[in-house]
């Protein structure tokens, strides 16, 4: 029971800290600022990857989420050009 307390703090504390980026990136996509959430997106794909690599989140979903802010930017920089 003790472990399993640990775990989810631990597993917790580490989305939590993902989803502050995550809430970054949309806003800055909302906001247009390509720029911005391109020097972000490095971090943000090491945060999913890392949930991924201890089972936080599944390997599939990492993608998805990484895979749908890349395809979000992409047509940001459509738009500006």
């Amino acid at each position: 029971m003790k472990q399993t307390r640990t775990k989810r703090k631990r597993n917790v504390a580490k989305l939590r800290k993902h989803h502050e980026i995550f809430k970054i990136m949309e806003d800055l996509i909302k906001k247009s600022k390509k720029e911005e959430a391109e020097k972000l997106l490095p971090k943000f794909f090491s945060s999913v990857d890392k949930l991924a690599k201890k089972n936080i989140y599944h390997d599939n979903k990492a993608a998805r989420k990484k895979s749908s802010i890349s395809l979000k930017i992409n047509q940001l920089k459509a738009k500006k050009a």
